[in-house]
């Protein structure tokens, strides 16, 4: 007992200390959705499909709407939303045009809009904006460059200090080639497309017809999966201090080998079912999980280091990385619908190559710090006791950031909209 009550005094020192200066943060954009753009000499055709859940959240927390599930109150919605996304989509004209003034075409529902739609099912309902917006006129219209930016969202916060953000799967192409690039359109980071008409004879574009570049695909998802984990100002802090946990109570190099790969091969698994829509868990019980998973990892740490190698470790890390890669997939489920299977197979495995970029350049260095810290003493005695501190503080400081992403997942804390 007495040795218990000594951990227990350790964890709650630096639980104070901790909690007066965390700071919030959200790993996981709300919402997501897709873009095609088409561009003309003297227009740019704008294409938006997004789900439900981003026209309620829109509607709700700017206006304070209560219901926005009944139809008559959807279709309404509809079409507040989309002059919201007209305010907070800026297109111009590089290098120094003025945000060009877009006009709505159509708005096309989800399909079962008329019987209403479930508060459960509003991620898997997706509504279709039509925009247009005309270039003017200039004496060169061979060539122009656009640039796309937006703030979708971004006004709202999720928790203090951290505001909602919407990516976007966008896929462009000029309006004589056949060629689509697909790339991610994040908040607040803008995008600009090249397009040049002269010398080059019009290609037909078969009706339905997609071509995406491969390379152009890979190296962008890749980047995103790497944004995704250690991408600032926000970047995956519940992954991070999972895997951190994780390499804490490791011993040797073969030990973060095992266990980082139970975790990749887990979360890679779910992300690929849930982008291909063969496995689905909301968000309310996904976002919990992982925060559990943060607290469950820390606290074997402190107070059951003897479990933290071994079978029940690498279930552990397993079992939970099957909802990390949940998580992970956030980013990609609602971007991709409707998407051809090769662009799909793209995605996964370059956002799945790219998430494990960012996990290695934080497992990698903090491993390295800690075999130096245990090398740089000699005894025995000295480097176990510097092994010990470092993994019951370390855990301790990861307790206290799942903690609070775990009171955030479950709404206990949290903060209104702006």
């Amino acid at each position: 007992m007495p040795n218990c009550h000594r951990k227990l005094r350790n964890l709650l020192l630096p639980l104070v200390l901790l909690s007066l200066c965390a700071a919030p943060a959200n790993a996981h954009p709300v919402s997501q959705g897709s873009l095609e753009l088409v561009v003309y000499r003297d227009k740019l055709s704008f294409q938006a499909t997004v789900s439900v859940q981003e026209v309620c959240v829109a509607n709700a927390l700017r206006v304070g709407d209560d219901d926005l599930y009944g139809a008559k109150t959807l279709s309404e919605g509809f079409s507040r939303h989309a002059q919201y996304l007209l305010n907070h989509f800026y297109i111009s004209l590089s290098p120094h045009g003025d945000p060009l003034k877009g006009k709505l075409l159509k708005i096309t529902p989800p399909e079962n809009m008329g019987a209403g739609i479930h508060p459960l099912d509003v991620e898997k309902q997706f509504v279709v904006f039509d925009f247009e917006y005309i270039f003017p006129q200039r004496e060169d219209s061979s060539s122009v460059d656009v640039t796309i930016k937006h703030d979708v969202l971004n006004e709202i916060q999720w928790t203090p200090g951290t505001p909602w953000q919407t990516t976007y799967f966008t896929k462009v192409r000029q309006s004589d080639k056949a060629d689509f690039d697909g790339t991610l359109l994040i908040c607040n980071k803008p995008l600009t497309v090249h397009c040049d008409w002269n010398g080059e004879s019009p290609v037909a574009v078969p009706a339905g017809h997609t071509v995406v570049n491969f390379w152009g695909m890979l190296g962008k998802y890749g980047l995103a999966g790497i944004n995704h984990i250690v991408g600032w100002p926000d970047p995956g802090y519940d992954h991070l201090l999972f895997v951190s946990a994780l390499v804490l109570a490791a011993a040797s190099f073969w030990d973060v080998i095992k266990v980082v790969t139970a975790f990749t091969l887990a979360h890679t698994l779910t992300l690929s079912l849930s982008v291909l829509n063969l496995v689905s868990l909301p968000e309310r019980i996904v976002e919990p999980m992982i925060a559990a998973s943060i607290v469950f990892v820390a606290l074997q740490n402190i107070f059951w280091p003897k479990r933290t190698r071994g079978w029940a470790r690498l279930g552990a890390a397993f079992g939970f990385g099957l909802f990390h890669g949940l998580g992970f997939a956030g980013g990609l489920v609602n971007a991709m619908r409707g998407e051809p299977g090769f662009s799909i197979g793209i995605a996964i495995v370059a956002f799945s190559i790219g998430v494990e970029i960012g996990h290695q350049m934080v497992v990698l260095p903090l491993f390295g710090l800690l075999k130096l810290g245990r090398e740089r003493n000699k005894e025995e005695n000295a480097r176990t006791l510097f092994a010990a501190r470092a993994l019951q503080y370390g855990s301790t400081m990861i307790c206290v950031g799942g903690l609070f992403f775990l009171l955030a997942a479950l709404k206990i804390i949290g903060a209104e909209p702006r």
